[in-house]
Formats: structure tokens, sequence, C-alpha cells
């Protein structure tokens, strides 16, 4: 078994990486403007658009990692710290599903379409409701948060590796381990 991660599931963690990073970007700056700024709306819908794109993404990065399983743990890794690697990736390949849809079901409970980078818009998977934009809302929200927070946990887990323990879990990744 290699001890890197395949060629493919380095480049789709790489630029799913760089597209979360975006949309917290395009979402924050998003929010922090006026309603009636110009921008805003660009904003808005590159936040929508890079989330299907990572929703796509995702999908390839799942079957590529059923077909092509990872590598083995770095040697004299705890089982703790083991578990806790397989817990974290798991609930933020949960949040990168979770996101894209419930994203989608918000603009769709406004009445509205999703427009994909202004070529074609998403179908509607619901109809205008306030009260379905609410729940929708309550969990899209802390999901984000969630993310942030456990990709955050996921890049300084990684940094520990290299610098502390000066394993090659992050070379692995890299494509040098």
């Amino acid at each position: 078994m290699s001890t890197s991660y395949s060629k493919t599931a380095r480049r789709l963690h790489w630029i799913i990486a760089v597209l979360v990073i975006l949309q917290f970007i395009f979402i924050f700056t998003a929010e922090g403007l006026p309603r009636e700024h110009e921008l805003r709306g660009l904003f808005f819908q590159l936040h929508f658009s890079t989330g299907f794109t990572v929703l796509l993404l995702a999908v390839w990065r799942v079957i590529n990692r059923f077909t092509n399983p990872p590598p083995m743990p770095e040697q004299g890794m705890s089982r703790a710290v083991q578990l806790a690697a397989a817990t974290a990736h798991w609930a933020m390949y949960a949040a990168i599903f979770i996101l894209p849809v419930t994203g989608l079901m918000l603009v769709n409970t406004r009445g509205s379409a999703v427009g994909y980078f202004w070529l074609f818009d998403l179908p509607m998977i619901v109809g205008e409701s306030d009260d379905l934009h609410e729940l929708v809302e309550a969990i899209h929200v802390p999901v984000g948060i969630g993310l942030l927070a456990l990709a955050s946990l996921h890049a300084l887990a990684a940094l520990w590796h290299h610098f502390i323990r000066k394993d090659d879990t992050l070379r692995r990744m890299l494509g040098r381990g």
C-alpha cells in the first residue's frame, strides 16, 4: 500500500480546501455589505456557485476514497488520535454535502432559483416557505460554523504533525511522504 494519498485525492483535497476558504470569504463579504450594495449579489452568487462546485468535487472525492483507499495511519499514532482524525474527516465530508443542499434550499424557500456562475439555474428542490426557510437556516448556519471550526482544527493538526511530531502526515497529502 502507498504511503501517500493518490494524486487525484491530493488534488481534490487541495482544490476543495481552497474553494471552502473562498466560500467563507464570499459569504462573510456578502453579509458584511449593506443590503443595497451593488456587489452584495455578486458575492452571494459566487458563494452559491462555489458551494455547488464543492458538492460535485466532494462526490468525486468520496468515490475516489473508496476506490483508492487512503494510506495507513502513521506509525506510532495512538488509536485515540486515529479515531479523532477519522471522525473529523467524516464530519467534514458530511458538512460539505449538507451545506450545498441546505444552501440551495435556503434560496429556494425565498422563491428563487440558484444560478450556477451565470450559466444556468439549478433545479428548484423546494418551494417558497418561511417556516422551512427558518428550519433550513437553523441547520445551514451551525453546520457552516462547524465546518469552519473543523477545517481550522484539521489544518492545525496537520501543522502539529509536521512541526511537533515531525511525521509524514502533511507530506503524504503533498505527495512527498
